[in-house]
């Protein structure tokens, strides 16, 4: 884990998460017509843009937003599109398979911690921090609002976490809980996130 490359990422959302952050695309695009001056973007449809629709110098322009993984691509390439010399034959890659893995280099993230910090299925850090029910994330909803099973470990719902009810400030709260070593995204014995004083307390039981 790069803990000063976090950092430029905190920053980059604090400066503008409002105007750009959604945790729901890589980098796409947004109607910014039907918004008003207070509004958040975080929670609003995208159109999900593909490598071949990035063809403009900056990576984000006017009507851009993105996701941690989009915010970490554009810090590393100062904002610049890395994606302009990119070889036609390859731009036929899902977009994802570009962002995971320049944000994750960036981000000092193994490909399973990108994988649970990005997205909002099975062994998810957010679908984790709600069944935690921690209260720094209570605003953290499942899809179309259901609800975990009574009896059901958080990797065991069929349901996925809702990525539209995630802002800026939880995204900026994770990356600093990350830094502060609280949270881990995988811990190694089901390949999930996990608090670390109760991961210290799993490691001492086993000794």
């Amino acid at each position: 884990m790069n803990k000063e490359n976090i950092l430029k990422v905190i920053k980059a959302i604090e400066f503008d998460g409002k105007n750009r952050f959604n945790m729901s695309t890589f980098v796409g695009k947004i109607d910014r017509y039907e918004l008003s001056e207070d509004d958040y973007v975080y929670d609003k449809p995208t159109h999900i843009l593909h490598i071949e629709d990035l063809t403009t110098t900056d990576l984000f322009n006017c009507n851009s937003v993105g996701c941690i993984a989009g915010f970490a691509t554009a810090v590393a390439n100062d904002w610049q599109n890395p994606f302009l010399n990119l070889p036609e034959d390859q731009k036929g890659e899902h977009i994802s398979y570009y962002f995971e893995e320049l944000a994750n280099e960036f981000l000092g993230l193994t490909k399973a911690e990108g994988r649970n910090l990005y997205y909002g299925d099975e062994y998810s850090v957010w679908k984790y921090l709600l069944w935690k029910k921690d209260p720094r994330f209570s605003n953290l909803t499942l899809e179309e609002d259901n609800e975990f099973d009574e009896y059901d470990e958080y990797y065991e719902s069929t349901y996925d976490l809702d990525l539209r009810s995630i802002t800026p400030e939880n995204a900026i709260t994770l990356l600093k809980m990350l830094i502060d070593e609280e949270i881990v995204l995988d811990h190694g014995y089901i390949e999930g996130p996990i608090f670390v004083k109760e991961l210290a307390k799993i490691n001492s039981e086993k000794e």
